[in-house]
Parts: C-alpha cells; structure tokens; sequence
C-alpha cells in the first residue's frame, strides 16, 4: 500500500478527491507488482496544476482517472 499524506499542511486546500484518487492508484499498481521496490507514488499535485479533474476547490475523481 502507499503511504499516507495530509492534505492540510501547510494550508488547507480541498484537494481530498486528487489524494484519494492517486493514493488508489498507487495502492493497485503496489499489489500488482507484489508490493516490490520501488513502490509506486503518483503526486496529487500534477493533477491540481493540470487540471486534471479539479483544482483546490473540489474536484471529480472520474475526471482524474480520465486524465491518466
């Protein structure tokens, strides 16, 4: 499984649908590769800064999935 991160530090932003999209991705690609090094961590951030799927305000993640 991927490793747990905190949304809200420094700041708060509503980023909780690109958190939780990529760290579910990242969770299936790990038990895929049978958890091997290196683990997967994809970045909520690419999704914020490209749009992909919403911004700090809210966001939808089918459009994220959809992005990738």
């Amino acid at each position: 499984m991927s490793f747990s991160r905190n949304q809200h530090i420094p700041k708060y932003c509503g980023s909780c649908w690109a958190h939780a999209t990529t760290s579910a991705f990242a969770d299936r690609l790990n038990i895929q590769n049978k958890n091997k090094f290196p683990q997967a961590a994809l970045s909520p951030q690419v999704l914020l800064n490209c749009l992909g799927g919403g911004t700090c305000h809210g966001g939808d993640l089918l459009g994220a999935y959809k992005f990738g």
